[in-house]
């Protein structure tokens, strides 16, 4: 069972299917197998770490998605990044989580453009 065929027939349709605590419990199921792939040495399927994001996100715990970004639990992703930025506002910490980790990914105009565009001129 591949990386992939595990997240279309397990983890994907879970997720559609969770809600309130069982949302977050899916959430800590997949941050274990997140942390077992990384564990193992193949870097994870790039749209796990996406998922777990949004599962987090969805539960109202964005603080600790960002978290998981700042400590690079959640591997460096400019789509991980996108999207902590649209939930994130300037100053908090999720949005410097993106920043940081689009900031690492090479993505260096993506994270000036989103600070020019919310005033942010000095810190770009």
């Amino acid at each position: 069972l591949t990386q992939t065929e595990l997240l279309l027939s397990v983890w994907l349709p879970a997720a559609r299917e969770a809600a309130g605590e069982g949302r977050l419990y899916l959430a800590q199921v997949v941050l274990g197998y997140l942390c077992a792939v990384m564990a193992a040495g193949p870097p994870p399927e790039p749209c796990a770490p996406l998922l777990l994001f949004h599962l987090l996100a969805r539960c109202g715990r964005a603080g600790e998605a960002a978290r998981l970004m700042q400590l690079q639990v959640l591997p460096d992703s400019p789509r991980l990044a996108r999207a902590a930025l649209e939930l994130g506002q300037p100053g908090d910490t999720l949005a410097q989580a993106g920043l940081d980790m689009l900031w690492r990914a090479g993505e260096h105009a993506a994270a000036v453009r989103w600070m020019l565009r919310r005033g942010m001129v000095g810190e770009a």
